[in-house]
């Protein structure tokens, strides 16, 4: 006997069968547990297959969908096809890695950073360096907000390091010592660029990506002026020699003219020379052919002392 669900209900499970009653399960009901089955052991075996239920984006009814998911091919956030299919695509996607990844016992934030690492480790275990290149080269995202933060963060690290140092001492004692103003001079040229408004602004290798500042001069004089190259002896207190009182006669020539004697310091030449003469030896090992030699033996040096007391600095 089919069931109608127009047929009145009766109040038990018993039918008149010719005039005999005769009892029977009820059809609806027997219906209804029938379904409840079925539908059952349909979601256990689509989980088995890999097929996740979801109440609202669910799979095709086919195998294979009637488009293939392909990014546009000026912006790898979109795909060529509708965009409501893009989304539920998404969704489904994360829904699957949510299933995949998560603990039922983690909260939203934990479950969310369970599934982002489960789709990263996936694409990226996957994916070439071509194909990892190819999608984060037409990324907006990546372009204008990854790349430069990790670029930029790393130009901020090199600037402190003690490589960063070296080359800003290689750009002061290249030729011979820079003063104050050739020093900034060098440094803004490598670093600096001026626009069409005549206004300065840090050189870009792409955009957002800076490039390496050279340390500033302070930090650079205070690293050398900070290196041991013997003791600093108080003029007053050196023991008087010939040159001496000659420069005493000097000063007071200068006191009589109206000119008022500067007192200082020195230190004491043979071992100040001693110190330079190793540290040269030191760069010329670590950079081979940097110091020019003047045609002279390795380890020859040759002294000059010019108008600003080269090589000891303007004020030593």
């Amino acid at each position: 006997m089919a069931f109608s669900p127009f047929l009145p209900r009766l109040n038990s499970t018993s039918i008149l069968v010719r005039g005999q009653e005769k009892r029977r399960p009820n059809v609806r009901k027997l219906l209804q547990v029938t379904v409840q089955l079925d539908l059952k052991d349909c979601i256990k075996a689509s989980e088995e297959r890999g097929f996740l239920a979801n109440e609202k984006v669910k799979l095709p009814r086919n195998s294979h969908p009637k488009s293939s998911s392909v990014i546009n091919q000026s912006c790898s956030k979109k795909h060529d096809i509708p965009k409501s299919t893009a989304r539920k695509r998404r969704k489904l996607m994360f829904d699957h890695a949510e299933r995949i990844n998560d603990r039922s016992s983690d909260n939203e934030s934990l479950k969310r950073k369970s599934s982002l690492d489960g789709i990263w480790s996936t694409l990226i275990n996957s994916a070439s360096a071509q194909e990892m290149k190819s999608y984060m080269e037409k990324s907006p995202l990546v372009l204008t907000n990854v790349i430069p933060s990790i670029v930029n963060d790393a130009v901020v690290k090199y600037e402190h390091s003690q490589k960063n140092l070296v080359q800003s001492l290689g750009v002061l004692y290249e030729g011979s010592i820079s003063s104050t103003k050739q020093y900034n001079r060098k440094r803004s040229r490598e670093t600096f660029e001026t626009d069409q408004h005549g206004k300065k602004h840090q050189i870009t290798f792409m955009k957002g990506c800076k490039v390496p500042k050279l340390m500033e001069y302070k930090k650079v004089s205070q690293f050398v002026n900070s290196m041991d190259i013997g003791e600093l002896k108080q003029i007053p207190e050196a023991k008087k020699s010939a040159l001496d009182k000659q420069l005493d006669q000097q000063s007071d020539d200068e006191l009589n003219s109206g000119e008022h004697a500067v007192s200082g310091c020195y230190r004491d030449l043979e071992s100040t020379l001693l110190k330079l003469a190793n540290l040269y030896l030191i760069i010329d090992n670590a950079r081979p052919g940097f110091l020019n030699w003047f045609s002279s033996p390795k380890g020859m040096f040759q002294v000059s002392l010019g108008a600003d007391r080269a090589p000891f600095g303007k004020y030593n």
